[in-house]
């Protein structure tokens, strides 16, 4: 039971938040080649954030990403 239903066109008119780095509304998925340790890239993952954040080296320490196995998201998950 859904207390509205709003278009993505319709949405975006309300504001920024499609764009905003703070809008945790939505998940990404990535499928990693065979053999491609998690560590890795996460170890890459402040660097992406002072390049494309629009607050560049001063977000690093408030932004975080999070990974997680796809087969523990649904019962495991304690992401907001």
């Amino acid at each position: 039971h859904y207390d509205f239903l709003v278009s993505f066109i319709t949405y975006e008119a309300f504001g920024t938040d499609l764009q905003s780095w703070g809008s945790n509304n939505y998940s990404t998925y990535l499928l990693l080649p065979a053999g491609m340790e998690i560590a890795k890239i996460a170890a890459q993952i402040p660097d992406f954030i002072a390049r494309h954040h629009p607050d560049g080296e001063a977000a690093v320490g408030r932004t975080t990403l999070n990974f997680m196995n796809l087969r523990d998201i649904h019962l495991h998950s304690q992401l907001d």
